[in-house]
């Protein structure tokens, strides 16, 4: 007996199929798992990137005020859900303000007088104090400023 020659679109035509089809049934179950999951984490990741961008604009607001010997201000606004940071001169300006992500608010601002914090000449701090911000989900992140104008974000 002759060997049939077999070539791949005629002997397993229906392994193809088959296997095409579960490969995409296991994706679209990882998709339908995963989307819920992901949706509930977008929240904590947008509290983290406001958080760190505090924290960047609070630093470079301390090394400018370094770098210009001019005072730059960090002012909070809850109200308006944003901060700005301020050059002082014979004129104050504003050098940029920061909306918050809707989703992320201010939960507290302790030890700041006028929600503001305030460095000098030498890159320390007026007052020490902290910036609570808290999201939807419940979660926290706490940028502390120090005297000597450490910053610090923590959970």
């Amino acid at each position: 007996m002759k060997k049939k020659k077999c070539y791949i679109s005629r002997c397993n035509q229906g392994g193809m199929l088959v296997s095409v089809l579960l490969s995409m049934g296991i994706m679209l179950i990882v998709l339908v798992v995963s989307i819920p999951l992901f949706r509930q984490y977008q929240p904590n990741m947008r509290l983290a990137a406001a958080a760190r961008e505090m924290t960047t604009n609070l630093r470079y607001s301390q090394q400018q005020t370094i770098a210009e010997q001019v005072p730059y201000w960090v002012e909070f606004s809850p109200m308006l859900h944003n901060y700005r940071i301020l050059k002082t001169g014979p004129a104050t300006t504003t050098i940029k303000v920061v909306d918050l992500p809707a989703d992320v608010e201010f939960h507290s601002i302790t030890g700041l007088t006028d929600d503001r914090v305030v460095y000098n000449a030498y890159g320390a701090a007026a007052e020490s104090g902290e910036i609570v911000l808290y999201n939807i989900n419940g979660q926290t992140r706490t940028v502390s400023v120090k005297l000597s104008g450490y910053v610090q974000l923590s959970q």
